[in-house]
């Protein structure tokens, strides 16, 4: 099986090894080795970048994976397919100019641009 899958002598019989020895005890560690595949929404209401510290939130992953979830695809640069950019820091950097620039939609508060869309005037 493990030749087939691509692997040599030497590595088929490190895997096998492990999985004979050490395997157990890591099986007993407080994780799981399953994987949920993330997949793309086909419609989208926007392509978001989130710039500089959050407030709304306590860390940006979780602002993305709700922004995901609403429907919205996170880019952590500014591309040129970005439409909304959230800042709520205030600081005006070199990301928040270009997207000015650009005619980007610049968001201050993100829990407030998300209880627009949940109510749907967004």
């Amino acid at each position: 099986m493990c030749r087939q899958a691509g692997l040599g002598d030497k590595a088929a019989t490190n895997l096998c090894k492990w999985i004979d020895e050490d395997f157990y005890q890591v099986s007993l560690l407080p994780f799981s080795f399953k994987f949920e595949r993330y997949t793309q929404p086909t419609t989208t209401h926007g392509t978001v970048c989130i710039s500089g510290k959050l407030t709304s939130y306590k860390t940006k992953a979780e602002a993305h994976n709700k922004l995901q979830e609403l429907g919205y695809v996170v880019k952590t640069s500014l591309t040129k397919d970005v439409t909304i950019l959230v800042n709520e820091s205030g600081v005006e950097s070199a990301k928040t100019k270009k997207a000015r620039n650009a005619g980007v939609q610049i968001i201050t508060n993100l829990l407030e641009f998300i209880g627009e869309y949940n109510n749907g005037t967004t």
